[in-house]
């Protein structure tokens, strides 16, 4: 129906976001904008808010697409609602490391950051340091407890240029 009627390529309203169909209101450009200095910057954390349907999670998809592969390694959850342990072997799971499920909760921390490192420090010694990145979708289901474990998690490449 929409696609010849408007004479579309794509669908669009799909249950997934398309950033193609991002439209950059002032509100939209000025979140993106600051998400985007967050991340070149390397800030650590951003959070953004919003009602339901406002735009966060195309604004989330439209930074993805805007960020460079080649300059960022990009993981995205989309429902980060977890056990703390759950929470951390899900970041793990997504940013592949290889070993360290189910271990205790200090034990997981400490290979996920271990991996993440590596992989920053080999990518830096062959061309370009290749900061980690996750995004968290509908993290306003979150406990304290959830929300404490993402800030621990948000330092993990901390001050890395300083090593």
């Amino acid at each position: 129906m929409y696609l010849e009627h408007w004479d579309m390529n794509i669908l669009p309203f799909e249950n997934t976001p398309n950033p193609s169909f991002f439209y950059p209101s002032s509100m939209h450009k000025e979140a993106l904008e600051r998400l985007t200095y967050t991340v070149s910057q390397g800030k650590g954390a951003a959070m953004m808010v919003g009602g339901i349907g406002c735009g966060k999670t195309i604004i989330s998809h439209a930074l993805i697409h805007r960020l460079r592969k080649d300059r960022y390694r990009v993981v995205a959850m989309t429902n980060p609602a977890f056990e703390p342990n759950e929470f951390i072997e899900m970041v793990m799971r997504l940013f592949q490391v290889p070993n360290g499920y189910d271990r205790s909760k200090a034990e997981m921390l400490h290979c996920l950051e271990s991996h993440l490192k590596k992989n920053y420090y080999s990518e830096k010694v062959c061309q370009q340091a290749l900061p980690s990145l996750t995004t968290l979708d509908s993290a306003v289901r979150w406990n304290c407890h959830q929300k404490r474990n993402c800030g621990t998690s948000a330092n993990f490449e901390d001050g890395l240029e300083s090593d």
